[in-house]
């Protein structure tokens, strides 16, 4: 009831009570509870925009996550024990409105988009207008993540997010296994192919600009990042129509450096960490003087020092100006929606990332049900798809 209250009073239009309630029964396992929910709602023609799973333990998750995601093809929306009492006995607002806000991207809501009324910024409104909304930008984020040394058994897997809609705030994804420890991606024309076409089948149109955004890159890889992946992309406009030639902008976004900031006038220094203010953005003297790059800080440093992330524009066909580039970066970190302030990193980057942690639950499911025995070269070749976020705001 505490996050129906929640829900709605954050514009979410939910019913008093759930659809119905499915009790697991000793030796049931997450699939046997599942399908029974699913069978229920192909009986009785219910439409199921979402399924609250109440677990014992985390171990549960993947399990729950494969099953909704690919065998029944149900949402779910997973709480701990943990995340029960603090509803239910501490009030934590907090933590309602965090379960709200995924809730709300789960069924198809947007929970971040700029105000353009408000915004009294024209330099980030005309560089918004200029390379994102009038030339119907395609912003991608990409990512790859890697098993452990110990993980002998398990691929990495690749991700490219893409947003859907003109406004840049709807995004969906292609994912892909490829080889373990392989850190460009082998689908990558594919992958790019799939973002192309569902962005025509939304909007009507192709986009004119693209700009892509390349996690976990270093810089002994950018050579072949030019030679291969941005190629790659080139021949997945060429396939999607012979004479289509879209301005391409490729950056890779770095995490992990050692580089910190501090302010030089204390009165500045934001929080208790006296970090420098979100939206800091450094591009002289300790900025590569042979590279185009830049460091900025967007989010709020909370806990400790911030670290600034790094981003390297390897490619530019737009000829975007620095501080537009940099303004539309510092935007698209506000658009992350599980979180009301601005992340480290660009929102496409990091649904990337999330997109490769939720395969990661699948291929760990498969391999501990006995799907599969262990991972092959040859299974590379598998794919699914995953959302992100979509539209309106509607449950039931």
């Amino acid at each position: 009831l505490q996050i129906v209250r929640t829900c709605r009073s954050t514009g979410i239009e939910m019913p008093d009570s759930p659809k119905f309630y499915e009790q697991a029964r000793k030796n049931d396992t997450v699939e046997m509870v599942l399908k029974r929910i699913a069978d229920k709602c192909d009986r009785d023609g219910i439409k199921c925009d979402l399924v609250f799973v109440a677990l014992f333990s985390s171990e549960q998750y993947a399990q729950v996550k494969s099953c909704g995601d690919i065998t029944f093809g149900l949402v779910t929306q997973c709480v701990l024990p943990k995340t029960i009492s603090d509803v239910a006995i501490k009030k934590s607002y907090s933590t309602m409105l965090n379960i709200a806000m995924k809730i709300n991207m789960k069924i198809g809501g947007i929970n971040t988009k700029l105000l353009e009324d408000e915004v009294y910024d024209i330099e980030l409104m005309n560089a918004l207008d200029n390379h994102l909304y009038k030339n119907n930008a395609l912003v991608i984020g990409v990512d790859v993540v890697h098993p452990s040394a110990i993980e002998t058994h398990l691929p990495s897997i690749a991700s490219v997010v893409g947003n859907v809609d003109t406004k840049v705030t709807k995004f969906h994804a292609s994912v892909k296994i490829q080889p373990a420890k392989q850190e460009l991606i082998t689908g990558f024309i594919e992958q790019f192919s799939e973002r192309l076409v569902e962005y025509l089948d939304v909007n009507g149109t192709a986009p004119k600009n693209i700009i892509v955004y390349r996690d976990g890159v270093s810089e002994g890889q950018f050579m072949q990042i030019l030679e291969e992946e941005l190629p790659a992309l080139r021949r997945a406009c060429k396939s999607f129509a012979t004479n289509y030639r879209p301005l391409i902008t490729f950056i890779v976004v770095q995490k992990r450096h050692h580089a910190r900031f501090f302010c030089c006038d204390e009165a500045a220094a934001r929080g208790r960490g006296k970090n420098i203010p979100a939206g800091t953005v450094i591009d002289r003297v300790v900025t590569s003087p042979d590279e185009y790059d830049f460091f900025l800080c967007s989010h709020h440093g909370i806990q400790g020092t911030s670290r600034p992330t790094r981003y390297h524009v390897l490619f530019d066909e737009s000829n975007m100006d620095a501080n537009a580039l940099q303004s539309i970066t510092y935007y698209l970190c506000h658009l992350y929606g599980r979180c009301a302030r601005s992340v480290s990193i660009p929102a496409p980057v990091y649904f990337a990332d999330l997109v490769c942690a939720r395969a990661r639950y699948h291929v760990l499911a498969a391999l501990n049900s006995g799907l599969v025995e262990k991972y092959s070269d040859e299974d590379s070749n598998s794919s699914s798809s995953s959302s992100s976020s979509s539209s309106s705001s509607k449950a039931e």
